[in-house]
């Protein structure tokens, strides 16, 4: 029975791989052979990357505000201080939103302006082609690179960068803030990242291989 469900789910094979696979390419290679689709949005780039460093500084902001709540207000039934804490967090929150706006909206306009000049570029490149080609490669593979290759290029491009440079700021100021209340607490807390990132480096071997096919 599972050899019948194998042979009806498993497509026909010929010998070929269903997907050819792809070299690796050095990532400054990567950005000198994308860097025109981007250089004329290098403005709105820039404001983007203030925007992804506005956003873990209010967010850290708006974290500390229920530091002093309890250590100010709760801890000595002291009502006093939420005259001043509460309108500066109700300010910080209204902040946090435009800011969280005014990152998402720029990157995904970047994103969705760099994918239409990429795809654009592609199927420039593609209608040039000989028939030739497309008899000796695979449609879905053919298929596959003009639709999903080139998104995953974008990702790694601009809004994985922008999402990695974003995540790893937030990482360093809570961080600081850590050691800063408690560096007893802060280095506990901190122990599970060397597991986390030995786990998913030895996961990520077998799956890099697996994810073409």
């Amino acid at each position: 029975m599972r050899q019948r469900l194998r042979d009806l789910l498993e497509p026909p094979h010929d010998g070929r791989p269903l997907v050819r696979p792809a070299g690796n390419v050095p990532i400054r290679d990567i950005v000198r052979r994308f860097w025109p689709d981007l250089r004329r949005f290098r403005r709105r780039l820039a404001l983007t990357a203030i925007f992804v460093v506005l956003v873990p500084v209010v967010d850290a902001a708006q974290i500390w505000m229920f530091k002093l709540a309890i250590d100010d207000v709760l801890v000595p039934r002291d009502l006093r201080p939420m005259v001043w804490i509460a309108p500066l967090y109700v300010a910080l929150s209204a902040v946090g939103g435009v800011v969280s706006f005014g990152g998402d909206y720029l990157t995904t306009w970047l994103g969705e302006h760099f994918l239409l000049a990429l795809r654009a570029r592609l199927f420039r490149h593609v209608q040039g082609l000989s028939l030739d080609f497309f008899e000796r490669n695979r449609l879905g593979d053919v298929v596959a690179r003009l639709t999903g290759d080139v998104q995953a290029i974008e990702t790694f491009v601009l809004s994985g960068v922008a999402r990695a440079l974003s995540y790893g700021l937030e990482i360093l100021i809570f961080a600081v803030a850590l050691f800063y209340l408690r560096w007893e607490l802060a280095l506990i807390a901190l122990l599970i990242a060397p597991v986390a990132a030995t786990a998913t480096r030895y996961f990520s071997r077998p799956v890099k291989p697996a994810s073409p096919e």
